[in-house]
């Protein structure tokens, strides 16, 4: 007589997946980018397109980032304290703003591809999104102070994308969880955030 031990199910544990595009909640973005001038729009797209570049499967898009954003800040930081580049401010300028149009519109379009895959009812208007993300950032960069803060309202047309990738992260996982919690690196960047803006606010309605 043979003796067949008892066969025990175990429970699967549960994995955590990870999401088809960056997940972050919508309060949560405007809070980081809103007190982090803008910081974390970068991180937000390098986050988004380090996704894309994973689902394509493309090497080229870290190069994209690094040339686009490098360009930029060049272009800006060190030829705008040059005296030749002072009087060329303004093409400077819209070159920027070009070099940060060919980054974001390329995401958003790939943003919209992917949510078409899946089906998706609603659309992302990918071009005119990212000319109002950059539209602010050029005001900011040519206006005086204090109008040039309009530039940290840049946030507000990456709303409609986040919304568009929860959505989609949503369709292909409705289990997922979404990134809406402040991590003490994210409070540790909001103070430092307040304290830099009350430097400028006070440098520049008291300069003496």
């Amino acid at each position: 007589m043979s003796f067949d031990p008892v066969r025990v199910q175990l429970p699967k544990v549960a994995q955590a997946q990870e999401t088809l595009l960056f997940s972050v909640s919508l309060p949560k973005l405007a809070i980081m980018s809103l007190f982090t001038f803008g910081s974390y729009e970068a991180f937000w797209m390098l986050k988004q397109w380090l996704h894309i570049s994973k689902i394509t499967g493309s090497r080229k898009v870290p190069s994209l980032i690094a040339t686009c954003w490098c360009l930029s800040f060049y272009l800006k930081v060190y030829w705008g304290n040059c005296d030749v580049a002072r009087n060329l401010e303004y093409i400077l300028s819209w070159v920027s703003w070009v070099l940060l149009y060919c980054l974001s519109y390329p995401l958003f379009r790939a943003i919209r591809k992917e949510g078409k895959k899946q089906n998706l009812s609603t659309s992302l208007a990918a071009g005119p999104l990212a000319m109002l993300w950059i539209t602010p950032l050029l005001i900011g960069s040519l206006a005086q102070m204090p109008y040039s803060l309009v530039a940290c309202l840049s946030f507000l047309p990456l709303l409609p994308v986040q919304k568009y990738v929860n959505e989609l992260n949503l369709s292909v996982d409705p289990g997922c969880q979404m990134n809406d919690k402040l991590s003490p690196k994210n409070w540790l960047a909001i103070v430092a955030g307040c304290g830099f803006l009350l430097w400028i606010l006070n440098h520049t309605f008291h300069p003496h």
